[in-house]
C-alpha cells in the first residue's frame, strides 16, 4: 500500500541504492581482474577474436576515424554515446572496446564489467595498430541484442554504471600539468605496483595497487576529488569508472606515469 514514494520512503525504511550496490560490487571487482588480464587483450588476440566472429567488437572512436579504418565486424558507437546503447548491448558475448590509446575504452570497461557484461580493452587501442593490421572501411550495422530479464541487483548496477558513463565535459580526465600545478586540490591515487611506486611517484600520493583497491576502498574520501594514476592511463581509467558508480567524485590523470608526468618531466619522489 502506497508504494515507494508514498510508503516506503515515507517510513524511512531501508532500500538499496545503485551506490550501494556498485560499491559491494566494486569489492571483488579488482581481484577478479586478475584472471581477466585485468580487463585488457592484446591486438593480436582481438585480431582473432575479430576474425573468429564470436565477439562484438565496439569501436568508440569517432565515426571520421572509424570510417578511415577498423577491425573486422566492428560496430561504431562513439564514447559518450555509449551510455544510451546500454539496454541493447549483449550480455551472453564478449565485448571488446577499442578507443584511442586504451583510456576512454578503459572507463567503458570498468563499467560495464561492474554492470555484468563480459567486457575488455583493446590495450592500447587503435596506437597499437601496425601496418600489417588488417582494417576494413566498410561500416558495420549494430544490432541491438535481446537479453534475459534482470535481477534485482543487476538492474541497481545498471543504474550505477548509467550515471558512471554519462560523461562530463573534461570526459573525467584531468591534465598531468593542472594536478602539478595544485596537488593539494586532490586525493592523488597511484595504483601502479610498490615496484613502480617506488621507483618515482607524485609527492604527496597514496599507493593502492589495481588489484587491492576492492579491499581498500574504505580508505578513500568522499569530500575530495581522487585524481588517478596509473602508468599509461588505461588501469587508472577502469579505476575511475568503477569508483564514480560507487559513488566517488573521482577523475583520471591522463597518459598516467609513462607517457603524461615523466614526458613532461614533472617532479617525482624516489
Amino acid at each position: 500500500q502506497s508504494g515507494m514514494n508514498n510508503g516506503w520512503y515515507k517510513k524511512d525504511l531501508p532500500v538499496v541504492r545503485p551506490q550501494e550496490a556498485a560499491y559491494e560490487a566494486a569489492k571483488t571487482y579488482f581481484a577478479g581482474a586478475m584472471t581477466r588480464g585485468k580487463n585488457m587483450m592484446p591486438l593480436e588476440d582481438v585480431v582473432k577474436a575479430a576474425e573468429a566472429g564470436d565477439s562484438l567488437i565496439l569501436d568508440i572512436r569517432s565515426k571520421e576515424d572509424y570510417d578511415k579504418g577498423h577491425l573486422k565486424g566492428a560496430v561504431n558507437i562513439p564514447f559518450i554515446e555509449v551510455v544510451n546503447y546500454l539496454d541493447q548491448l549483449p550480455r551472453d558475448k564478449r565485448i571488446i572496446v577499442c578507443c584511442y590509446s586504451g583510456q576512454t575504452a578503459g572507463q567503458i570497461v570498468g563499467s560495464l564489467s561492474l554492470g555484468g557484461f563480459n567486457a575488455f580493452t583493446l590495450s592500447g587501442g587503435a596506437g597499437s595498430f601496425t601496418a600489417d593490421t588488417k582494417l576494413e572501411t566498410t561500416a558495420n550495422e549494430f544490432v541491438p541484442a535481446t537479453n534475459k530479464e534482470l535481477t534485482a541487483n543487476e538492474k541497481l548496477l545498471l543504474e550505477a554504471i548509467r550515471y558512471s558513463m554519462t560523461m562530463p565535459e573534461d570526459k573525467n580526465m584531468l591534465q598531468v600539468e593542472d594536478v602539478a600545478a595544485a596537488p593539494e586540490k586532490y586525493f592523488i591515487l597511484d595504483v601502479r605496483t610498490v615496484e613502480l611506486f617506488a621507483k618515482g611517484h607524485i609527492d604527496g600520493a597514496t599507493l593502492i595497487p589495481y588489484l587491492e583497491m576492492g579491499a581498500n576502498l574504505d580508505k578513500l574520501p568522499k569530500d575530495k576529488t581522487i585524481a588517478v594514476i596509473c602508468n599509461s592511463g588505461q588501469q587508472s581509467s577502469q579505476t575511475v569508472a568503477v569508483l564514480k558508480a560507487a559513488g566517488f567524485t573521482v577523475k583520471n590523470i591522463q597518459s598516467g606515469m609513462n607517457n603524461g608526468w615523466y614526458k613532461k618531466d614533472l617532479p617525482v619522489v624516489r
